[in-house]
């Protein structure tokens, strides 16, 4: 017989064991509609702590600098805009539409074009004209205040920082051939020719880097290519030089020997030509620097930019006539010690030149236009 056919319901032993099914409500209340519906928050967990080289390595993903011809990111900062994207440590002046990333002046090659009747950069990476770079122009790093509020500042810059440390090193290589030319005259003929190059070198260096805005003091660099390290820059600064005072020489050179209307003439001349190139030898000092190349002596040129910093200009000529004179007579207040002074006098008066000519221009850059 099959189990359940027949037999009586078996009682339950207690009475929870069966509970009773609830009936379902007839009327249950409507839904309510999905957009007012209480969201379930669930809580995120916290974010973990980064490794120990986890910064190291985002810092230097950050500041991965562009390869030339590759697009940066859009959401690139303001500081990879400003600096070159092969130089970091340098301020890219220019913007490189092609390559999409800042340049500065050891990434281009300035020329003059004659359509834009003015200098255009054009890209060592891929030849083409950059224009100006306005993040770096905009940005905090350069100082764009007036020339005068420069000068205490400018006063103080060859001694400023490690600055002081560059100048001494510099004036122990200056002196040493000197000294040691008291026992050995040939060393003064060998070495010192060779030295004579190199500052001048340097001289252009603090001139350039003052120029773009720079209060550190370049470091002393071996030259690498005789031409382009030594002779170069000497070959420019005799093209200015000799376009500044060459008329007063060929004028005194000239003076006939008997001296009539015309003699007298030219005797009058030749001061008036000394003062007059006295007057145009910074600028053209400025020209052939940023320019790098004798053929931007031009009168037109060097007219305007005098013209264009204006007072400026006058103040920096009457810096330059006064501070020699000023250092001149302490030495002569020292005494003894005036012979072991004079090299570090020298150069301090050649980087103070050479970096108020530049932060001239820095202060003036916009006014001029040459390289925007």
């Amino acid at each position: 017989m099959m189990p359940g056919m027949g037999d009586k319901p078996r009682k339950p032993d207690s009475d929870s064991e069966f509970e009773p099914i609830p009936l379902a409500d007839p009327d249950p209340p409507p839904e309510a509609p999905k957009k007012d519906r209480p969201r379930k928050r669930t809580p995120k967990p916290p974010h973990p702590l980064p490794e120990a080289g986890a910064a190291s390595t985002s810092a230097a993903s950050a500041s991965q600098t562009v390869t030339v011809g590759q697009r940066p990111s859009s959401r690139q900062s303001t500081a990879d805009k400003v600096h070159c994207h092969q130089h970091p440590e340098e301020i890219g002046k220019w913007w490189c539409s092609v390559c999409q990333a800042p340049v500065c002046r050891d990434c281009v090659v300035i020329e003059d074009d004659r359509s834009a009747k003015r200098p255009v950069a054009y890209c060592k990476g891929c030849g083409k004209p950059c224009k100006l770079n306005k993040a770096a122009k905009y940005s905090d790093e350069y100082d764009n205040s007036p020339f005068r509020a420069r000068l205490a500042r400018g006063f103080a810059y060859p001694v400023q920082g490690y600055n002081w440390v560059i100048l001494l090193m510099l004036s122990v290589i200056m002196a040493a051939p000197l000294l040691l030319s008291l026992a050995f005259p040939l060393v003064l003929i060998v070495f010192f020719p060779f030295v004579a190059l190199w500052l001048v070198t340097w001289m252009f260096d603090v001139l350039g880097e003052s120029a773009r805005g720079s209060r550190d003091m370049p470091n002393l660099a071996l030259p690498v290519d005789f031409w382009q390290d030594l002779v170069r820059p000497v070959v420019l600064f005799l093209c200015a030089w000799f376009a500044s005072f060459g008329p007063a020489l060929i004028a005194w050179y000239y003076i006939p020997e008997e001296v009539g209307v015309l003699g007298y003439a030219q005797i009058m001349a030749v001061p008036l030509l000394a003062i007059a190139g006295h007057i145009v030898f910074p600028m053209m000092m400025l020209v052939v620097t940023l320019y790098e190349s004798p053929l931007a002596i031009r009168p037109s040129l060097i007219i305007d930019g005098i013209n264009t910093m204006g007072i400026d200009y006058l103040i920096l000529l009457v810096l330059l006539a006064l501070v020699p004179m000023v250092v001149s007579f302490a030495l002569t207040m020292v005494g003894p010690f005036a012979v072991v002074l004079a090299v570090p006098a020298a150069l301090y008066l050649m980087a103070l030149n050479m970096h108020l000519l530049g932060q001239l221009y820095h202060a003036n850059r916009r006014k001029l236009g040459w390289f925007i």
